[in-house]
């Protein structure tokens, strides 16, 4: 008889010891940031995407060399898009969350 088990995700602490962590390196969307829709999308102001690129990669280092799991955002991602019966699995979740998102939010 197999037992199955899932992994118990999420955070029970602000200071306990940091084992894993998921990161989004910053992008494209990032770049696309103004002055007139940084405050929309949650940013107190513009930011400098090389610099911060450059933050988050010394940042992800530091976390490593800690002895931290650190998963990047992209990559799980990619392969998760990779598996066709996770990526119909996606499109499901997305069009029934998302559907007339897009209209209800622009002004």
């Amino acid at each position: 008889m197999s037992t199955v088990t899932a992994a118990v995700l999420g955070a029970n602490s602000e200071v306990g010891t940091l084992r894993t962590v998921m990161v989004h390196r910053p992008d494209l969307a990032h770049e696309r940031l103004s002055p007139t829709n940084s405050h929309e999308l949650l940013f107190d102001d513009v930011i400098w995407v090389r610099r911060a690129r450059q933050e988050h990669d010394a940042f992800v280092d530091l976390m490593r060399e800690r002895g931290v799991e650190v998963l990047l955002f992209h990559e799980l991602l990619t392969e998760t898009l990779a598996d066709s019966e996770a990526r119909g699995s996606t499109a499901a979740w997305q069009s029934r969350t998302c559907s007339g998102r897009r209209d209800s939010t622009r002004r």
